[in-house]
């Protein structure tokens, strides 16, 4: 097995990542990571299959193509231990400004996440599958549109005695375990569109707008549609509809790869719920005749209207209701 040994190292300004491990083992301590690009996934390091552990490193500015703009991890084991994580980014990619791991075993102790971001999830944390043990961390100023601090999927994760910025529903998504003693700060977002003037400054001099009365600028908060609202007040006001209710409007779901195959600007999923079974845009004779094609019968695709398990009255009812075109 190949071992290294890093220390006090400035790497910086590289156009395929900072640093590449493939299947080693080994430290770097007191090291920066700066300005470094990655062409595809991981803007600073980019790890397959080793086990890099990270002492006392700085990582700024870093940038990848897709995920991961200063760690991307993809099997093996990182460690990062006592480092600093800030304003490093996803260009085109959805997941994990700061790091992203995929089968990975992750040791995050003692580490703080600043201002990191990403488009959709993990504004400074993205795993997917693996385990991730975190302790003593701090997250502040992350950005994405789901999970600022961490979002994991599939993934083993627990964290301790750490300090996240807002809420848990927004500082963190997906699955995972969290200790009482962490603290979720509804009042730490600080200056989320770095422009040198504290939030709540901005907020009290009514330099900038908080139309949904969630503490954050309303330019930081989720804008999938880039029309300068925040989602959550699209959806309120009606101006953008979320018929799935999670928090997304449907437009941007379906322009994300939800189907529509009627393109009445409504997922298919909430068509095929309201009753339009054939997906011709109208509910009538022709969805009826299907629900008696299928009545009675248990744990259906389709057709079981309210989740029930069966196709009965219940769910003619919800179809007579329903009647007519569907949006």
């Amino acid at each position: 097995n190949v071992t290294f040994d890093v220390r006090d190292a400035h790497i910086a300004g590289n156009q395929g990542a900072g640093a590449i491990v493939r299947g080693a083992t080994g430290d770097f301590t007191g090291c920066i990571f700066e300005d470094n690009r990655g062409p595809e996934s991981g803007g600073g390091v980019r790890n397959d299959g080793g086990s890099p552990t990270f002492v006392a490193c700085a990582f700024r500015h870093n940038v990848s193509a897709t995920f991961g703009g200063a760690v991307f991890s993809n099997g093996g084991t990182v460690s990062l231990l006592a480092c600093t994580l800030e304003d490093n980014s996803t260009n085109s990619g959805a997941w994990g400004g700061a790091v992203f791991g995929q089968d990975t075993h992750f040791e995050l102790h003692g580490t703080d996440f600043a201002r990191n971001r990403a488009l959709e999830s993990g504004g400074a944390v993205y795993l997917l599958r693996g385990v991730a043990d975190i302790s003593r961390c701090s997250f502040t100023g992350n950005f994405s549109d789901e999970a600022r601090s961490l979002f994991s999927r599939g993934a083993g994760v627990r964290i301790a005695s750490s300090h996240l910025c807002g809420a848990s529903g927004i500082a963190l998504g997906g699955d995972m375990t969290f200790e009482d003693d962490n603290v979720f700060d509804t009042a730490c977002f600080g200056d989320c569109n770095q422009n040198g003037v504290a939030d709540s400054e901005e907020l009290a001099l009514g330099w900038s707008a908080d139309r949904d009365g969630n503490g954050v600028l309303d330019a930081c908060d989720p804008d999938c549609n880039s029309n300068g609202v925040p989602d959550a007040c699209d959806i309120s006001a009606g101006t953008e509809h979320d018929c799935d209710l999670n928090s997304i409007p449907d437009s941007c779901d379906i322009a994300r790869g939800a189907e529509d195959e009627d393109r009445n600007g409504y997922p298919d999923p909430c068509d095929l719920d309201r009753g339009d079974l054939n997906m011709d845009g109208v509910i009538n004779g022709a969805d009826f005749g299907l629900l008696l094609t299928w009545w009675g019968a248990v744990n259906y695709p389709i057709g079981d209207l309210n989740h029930d398990g069966i196709i009965n009255g219940s769910d003619l009812g919800k179809m007579l209701a329903n009647w007519g075109p569907t949006h």
